[in-house]
């Protein structure tokens, strides 16, 4: 853990980059502000400004700071090969720089189609996690974990790829139609 002390506090205070923005934008955001939205991209969930700035930023560098303690806490973190270990350094700090940027461009008063921009982001993730996924090595924190991929290399590494034939709808814009057409 003392070899990424600088990646762990650099990730972490980019996770927390968006409240600089949120205070240099604070006189300028309204006193209630839209953080949740709907798959039909209507605001269906608002807080106040302070928790806004502060308070969603904060919960992701925790949410940040345990993954990363959980992945390199692992007892088989050897297994663990460097991108994949990146991969997990990275997503939260480039979620908080993003969707707290558009929590303050929508509070602003931007039209911004939330939707196909989360769409967007949630494939980018998909699809970073599904190249690495597969050539994972057997460990206790990335991967499918159950008790006999864990006990046997074998079925550590064919279950990923019995994994491919159980999702075939993979892809965002698949999902975002489908959402479209659903009667709520």
């Amino acid at each position: 853990m003392k070899s990424y002390k600088k990646t762990i506090i650099i990730t972490t205070l980019i996770t927390l980059l968006p409240i600089l923005f949120g205070l240099a934008l604070w006189n300028k955001l309204p006193d209630t502000i839209a953080t949740h939205w709907g798959a039909d991209g209507q605001a269906n969930g608002w807080s106040s400004k302070a928790f806004a700035v502060f308070g969603l930023p904060c919960i992701l560098a925790v949410t940040h700071l345990f993954t990363v303690c959980v992945t390199l806490n692992d007892p088989k973190k050897n297994n663990i090969h460097k991108k994949p270990l990146t991969l997990v350094f990275w997503i939260i700090p480039v979620i908080s720089i993003a969707v707290n940027g558009l929590t303050y461009l929508l509070a602003l008063g931007m039209d911004i189609d939330i939707v196909s921009i989360i769409f967007a982001l949630v494939g980018i993730v998909f699809i970073a996690l599904g190249n690495y996924m597969p050539k994972l090595q057997q460990n206790y924190t990335v991967g499918i974990k159950l008790p006999w991929t864990l006990n046997s290399i074998e079925n550590w590494n064919r279950t990923p790829a019995g994994r491919k034939a159980l999702y075939p709808w993979r892809f965002p814009a698949h999902y975002r139609w489908v959402l479209r057409q659903a009667p709520w």
